[in-house]
């Protein structure tokens, strides 16, 4: 069977599956089999392409209302500073 692998470098990869448990599958790699994490710090397994592409875009859509936040709050803090004034 084939699952779809995706990575944090934004790539999807096809990869022969032995077997599957419920957070483990069975990868074959040039006739051995070793067991992987469906999902791990690394990467993570889908059923489909389309599947694994939704993965991708949803992550990083997620980093990027990360990123907006994280923007508007440091020209926040950016207008704190500008703005102080010397005590008196």
């Amino acid at each position: 069977m084939i699952k779809y692998r995706t990575s944090y470098d934004l790539t999807i990869e096809p990869v022969s599956i032995v077997s599957e448990t419920e957070h483990f599958v069975l990868v074959e790699t040039n006739g051995k089999a070793r067991r992987e994490a469906k999902v791990s710090s690394w990467g993570q397994f889908h059923d489909s392409w389309r599947h694994a592409k939704e993965f991708l875009v949803a992550r990083e859509q997620q980093n990027v209302e990360y990123a907006r936040h994280a923007l508007e709050l440091a020209k926040s803090k950016f207008g704190n500073a500008k703005g102080m004034r010397e005590p008196k």
